[in-house]
């Protein structure tokens, strides 16, 4: 369906598809301008169309790439460690490793979970409901939940981790976002991480 596009160079590609989403994150779906696309990639508007027929089928395109970088994430993960700690450990890094290769596509899902368009919000729950659905159900399969103490809340001890360990895989992205992603050393979380890790090892397991 999209065979011209996915003929381009890769460089100019990646180079539409960030514009794209960047508008589409500043602006929502309905204010986003393909002037300002165009514009961004450095291309021109009969360029754009020939790829894709209007601003709803690159959006719906957007959304369906963007699924396919999170599923790169997925065939990534050892599924076979079933601590949750490690897991969850396991999970942030894998993203911020494809979060530096395409520093934009989880704010545009963020933004795209949010939509509230008419003119999309059918095609983006169509797309994006059983995507999600699937992945979290397996993100937190074959997980071993007799680590944790007797006696605490284990609904709320696994918040408060991945509350802890999201939030530092957002100050990551934001300072991927905020610098050059290529020059963002993906292994300078992992400390943080780790004396996270064994703090709640510490507090929470037996």
């Amino acid at each position: 369906m999209y065979s011209k596009f996915d003929n381009l160079a890769y460089e100019k590609r990646a180079s539409i598809i960030n514009a794209s989403m960047q508008e589409f994150t500043d602006k929502g779906y309905q204010l986003a301008s393909t002037n300002e696309i165009v514009k961004r990639a450095g291309i021109s508007k009969g360029s754009l169309f020939n790829y894709f027929n209007n601003k709803k089928d690159l959006y719906l395109f957007l959304i369906e790439y963007a699924i396919e970088v999170s599923r790169e994430i997925m065939t990534e993960i050892d599924f076979n460690q079933t601590d949750l700690l490690e897991r969850l450990k396991q999970i942030t890094v894998i993203k911020l490793r494809v979060i530096k290769k395409y520093p934009e596509v989880f704010n545009f899902l963020q933004g795209v979970i949010a939509e509230g368009s008419e003119e999309v919000k059918r095609d983006v729950e169509r797309i994006t409901m059983q995507f999600a659905q699937e992945s979290y159900q397996k993100l937190y399969e074959n997980l071993d939940y007799s680590k944790f103490r007797d006696d605490i809340d284990i609904q709320k001890a696994i918040k408060t981790i991945y509350w802890t360990i999201e939030g530092i895989g957002n100050e990551s992205k934001e300072k991927i976002k905020s610098n050059n992603a290529e020059s963002f050393d993906v292994d300078a979380p992992f400390k943080e991480m780790d004396d996270y890790i064994e703090l709640f090892q510490k507090i929470f397991y037996k």
